[in-house]
């Protein structure tokens, strides 16, 4: 009769739907399986002086704005090279730009281990704006910025950030919870002028 389903194809449908839910599940299992090679995000610490500053793929945003008239040379601007260092101590590298000699060494760009961890070299147009991702290096705590102006001080040339931290809250018993912190992703705002840059860096809202 038509519209009457026999023994068999009444069990076919749940058998139907049982295979498609196993196979919905199995293939969940397959996206969330993590690399096996990759390193384990170290706990958050009870200080910020505890932080383990571990490496994180694209943990920085860089947001570079040049103005139109950025390196100005005889009424003009010019293209400005940029090196974006990561290290672990401000101060090393603000002692290393201090006078033009060091700063010429900075714009170098080139690593060089324990003062400069990571260095990437950008050469921005005037009036050009970029965004893009960058890797935070293992033991990364500042993000040094060394600009090649037509005129080199150190006071227009070179800027240094700390790299946030990030506090969170964690709860130690039922009604009770402390504060823990972590290295947090970043924003890197880069604004090129005349003959300066301003550099800005801010926690980045994920």
């Amino acid at each position: 009769m038509k519209g009457t389903f026999t023994t068999r194809e009444a069990w076919a449908f749940p058998m139907l739907a049982l295979l498609c839910l196993v196979f919905c599940l199995f293939l969940a299992g397959c996206s969330s399986k993590k690399d096996p090679y990759a390193m384990p995000k170290p706990l958050p610490a009870d200080s910020p002086e505890k932080v383990v500053w571990n490496a994180e793929p694209g943990a920085i945003t860089v947001i570079i704005d040049a103005q139109s008239d950025a390196n100005l040379i005889d009424g003009m601007g010019h293209a400005t090279s940029l090196c974006l260092m990561q290290v672990p101590d401000a101060e090393k590298i603000l002692a290393l730009g201090a006078d033009e000699q060091g700063l010429r060494t900075l714009l170098a760009c080139k690593p060089a281990p324990p003062d400069i961890i990571t260095a990437t070299q950008l050469f921005v147009q005037p009036g050009s704006y970029r965004v893009f991702p960058l890797d935070r290096a293992a033991r990364a705590r500042h993000i040094a910025v060394a600009a090649g102006f037509n005129t080199l001080t150190s006071s227009g040339c070179l800027a240094v950030v700390p790299i946030p931290v990030h506090e969170d809250s964690e709860r130690s018993y039922l009604f009770f919870s402390h504060p823990v912190y972590a290295a947090a992703d970043m924003n890197l705002a880069i604004d090129v002028g005349q003959a300066s840059i301003s550099v800005r860096g801010a926690e980045r809202d994920n």
